[in-house]
């Protein structure tokens, strides 16, 4: 396999902030030919531009970056318009005893690109990029809805008599609804017209996050069905599962074999045998976001999908165990999902 040094003049290490970059150009050799950090705007992204044409002594670049989907998006997405090399560099390994500071950073991203014979290619594309925004901020919304439901629960349960046995009766969805319509009596102390109040308030902030989430369940469901139907037709990819799949997969050529995608997807078996026992183990690496995903979408297949409970029944029989059998069915979805991600277009 071709190093990178055999086939560029220089890389250029990139370590990437809010509001400033530091960047190192790096002979194919590993020789620091200079170092610049510019602020975070189109002025800075120039003066990067400016120095690579001033001090790299070729025209074949590529760029290491750390960061490519936080600090570094906005560089990422102006270096691959203009049809650079981008190289994701996952965190670096610093020599103990060597000072931590944005140049030793940037110098040692370059180097770490050059010393690996593989690289991690950044995610890219509008429509991923989306998608990744609304999966965020539902999650954000959905942990918080959690959260004030628990709430919402704390305060029924201490409430006085009367109020907690109305609405302890109610299943969680007519809580929420019976509580937004709550008035406080005449006479009511302190304590229970406050915890009225806020029974109130915190049902109608419930109420507003869930339109929030369905709404962005609803453009989900509608980029992954636009853009990605033949993922959708398999059985248990919802638009959630669906968008978490494109957002990691990002385009086809990203990984370089089913099992470098099984890798991050943490589905890949890891040996865990001794003496006479041979046996794998879960991966706890990779993706945990995608592993989640897959690990929903087998959930639902069990007991629902006839080719899937065949196979837990014949294994079952084999004597594996229900946990084997589970990472056995997570990894067969993984190559699944592999070869018709490959063999899908390119999103926008």
């Amino acid at each position: 396999m071709t190093m990178l040094a055999d086939r560029i003049d220089a890389v250029i290490g990139v370590d990437t902030h809010a509001d400033t970059h530091t960047a190192a150009v790096v002979s194919a050799t590993g020789a620091v030919l200079h170092v610049l950090t510019v602020p975070t705007t189109e002025e800075g992204y120039g003066q990067l531009l400016d120095a690579l044409l001033q001090f790299a002594p070729g025209p074949r670049v590529a760029w290491a970056i750390e960061g490519t989907g936080s600090y570094g998006t906005a560089l990422h997405r102006d270096l691959h318009a203009g049809g650079s090399e981008v190289i994701e560099i996952r965190a670096v390994r610093r020599a103990r005893g060597r000072n931590k500071n944005d140049t030793n950073d940037a110098i040692d991203m370059a180097r770490t690109a050059l010393s690996q014979d593989t690289h991690a290619a950044p995610r890219t594309g509008e429509i991923r990029e989306a998608l990744a925004i609304y999966v965020s901020a539902r999650a954000a919304d959905v942990k918080t809805r959690t959260r004030l439901s628990n709430q919402l629960k704390a305060l029924i349960v201490a409430a006085e008599p009367a109020l907690r046995e109305r609405l302890r009766s109610l299943s969680t969805t007519m809580q929420i609804r019976t509580a937004r319509t709550l008035r406080t009596p005449k006479n009511t102390g302190p304590a229970q017209s406050a915890r009225i109040h806020k029974l109130r308030e915190i049902a109608t902030q419930i109420t507003a996050l869930t339109a929030v989430i369905d709404n962005d369940e609803k453009r989900l469901d509608k980029l992954t069905a636009e853009h990605a139907a033949p993922l959708r037709d398999i059985y248990g990819v919802g638009p959630i599962n669906g968008a978490q799949i494109l957002i990691t997969f990002s385009h086809p050529g990203r990984f370089r074999s089913h099992a470098a995608f099984a890798a991050i997807a943490g589905t890949s078996p890891l040996e865990a045998s001794s003496g006479r026992t041979t046996r794998h183990r879960l991966n706890r690496t990779g993706d945990r976001q995608l592993n989640a995903a897959i690990h929903r979408i087998v959930l639902t297949r069990t007991g629902k999908h006839a080719l899937t409970d065949a196979y837990i029944s014949r294994r079952t029989t084999e004597g594996k165990t229900p946990k084997e059998i589970n990472r056995c069915l997570k990894r067969y979805l993984t190559r699944q999902l592999y070869n018709l991600l490959e063999s899908m277009p390119a999103m926008p």
